[in-house]
Parts: C-alpha cells; structure tokens; sequence
C-alpha cells in the first residue's frame, strides 16, 4: 500500500531525479510481486502434498498458535536450524520475518471476523494485539482503512 502510494506521489511530481525513483519503485514493485507469487505457490505446494520439510511444520505451528506470541528457540526446534540459519530460510522462502508473518496471518483473520460482526476490540485482544489502537494501525497499514470503517462497509450493505 505504501508502494503504490509512493508511486502515485512520484508520478504527480516534476523533480530532477523523477525518473530514477520511478524505476526504482518498478522494481520494487516487481520483486515484491515476485515474492507474492513464490510465497504463495510455496503454501500453495506445502498444503497439497504437504511437504515434509521443517518451514511446513513452523508455518502450521505459527497458524495454529496464532494468538500466542511467536517463541523463535520453538520454531528453530520445529524447523530443525540455528537461529540464523532459520531465519534466513525463512525469509529468503517468504521474503519476511517470522513476526511479519505472524502478523499478516492475524490481520488477514480479522479482516475475516470484522466482515462477520466481531466487536473491534474484542478481536485484538482475541489475536493477541496489545491494544485496539496498536491493531487499528497496523490494520491500516495492512488494508488502507481502519477497522471500524470495514464492519461499518459490510453492515452498510
């Protein structure tokens, strides 16, 4: 979201160095897509032939504990890795960080509950977000609308 904000802002300018930026975040752009895609044909692999490998079995453990904060020694140990090792296979495999992921996954499953009706504050709480205001944020970031406005939307119609 940020990106394409970025990108919008960059095309209305009439600066020096414009079209080095702009390449820049074509780029960017593309590697991000890239990453979207592998990432996704990754799960997409894991989940069908449910892969035996030690990332599949963090990515469930992360899924199913999802309200849990994330404890990196239990994941090393899932993932069978040193600490750098794993965290460098993570994201080189996911182009993010374990708590990225983690996060991403917890917005993805609000989004989901908000559109059912869930009270904004009780679903934070209920995916392990510090506060409702700390969950908004990173929800806007996410999703480039507050949470509010989401179940006001889906009761809108």
């Amino acid at each position: 979201q940020n990106l394409l904000e970025r990108m919008v802002g960059l095309f209305s300018e009439n600066e020096q160095d414009r079209q080095y930026l702009i390449d820049l975040s074509i780029n960017e752009l593309i590697t991000r897509l890239l990453q979207q895609q592998s990432r996704d044909l990754l799960l997409y692999n894991s989940q069908r032939a449910r892969m035996e490998c030690g990332l599949t079995h963090v990515l469930e453990h992360i899924e199913h504990n999802l309200t849990d904060p994330l404890n990196i020694d239990t994941l090393c140990k899932i993932a069978c890795m040193s600490r750098s090792k794993f965290y460098q296979q993570f994201k080189l495999a996911f182009g993010q960080s374990p708590a990225q992921w983690q996060q991403q996954l917890r917005l993805k499953k609000a989004y989901e509950q908000l559109k059912c009706g869930k009270p904004v504050s009780q679903l934070c709480y209920e995916l392990g977000f510090a506060s409702p205001s700390h969950f908004s944020r990173l929800f806007k970031q996410a999703y480039g609308k507050t949470p509010k406005s989401v179940m006001m939307h889906i009761k809108g119609k």
